[in-house]
């Protein structure tokens, strides 16, 4: 008899991503490329999420999921930036250039 684990939650999924992110930093990534790496896998997931893993997005579908990631991304920010400012410091605004990697994009390899 198998026994069903409780799925994970969405933040703990986040959490272990992140910790592999942090070990490549701490292997001596870059954290751009990393993050580069990052958002690339996602999109391939999300693809594969919605479409399987021969189908595609047409333009509709990449919006949809390019609308969750940025809702998301804006209650992140909204979050760090209230923490911050609880802190006494002063949220700066960066936009720093990711770096992509010239490899097959598709996640074919």
């Amino acid at each position: 008899m198998t026994t069903q684990s409780k799925p994970a939650t969405v933040k703990e999924l986040s959490s272990r991503f992140i910790e592999l992110a942090n070990e490549m930093k701490d292997a001596g990534q870059d954290i751009k490329r990393i993050s580069s790496g990052l958002m690339q896998a996602s999109a391939i997931y999300a693809t594969y999420a919605a479409a399987g893993n021969q189908g595609y997005l047409q333009e509709s579908g990449v919006k949809k999921v390019a609308d969750v990631y940025v809702n998301g991304l804006r209650e992140i920010q909204q979050v760090k930036k209230a923490a911050a400012e609880q802190q006494g410091l002063k949220p700066r605004e960066a936009i720093a250039p990711m770096p992509i990697d010239d490899s097959d994009p598709t996640g074919e390899r």
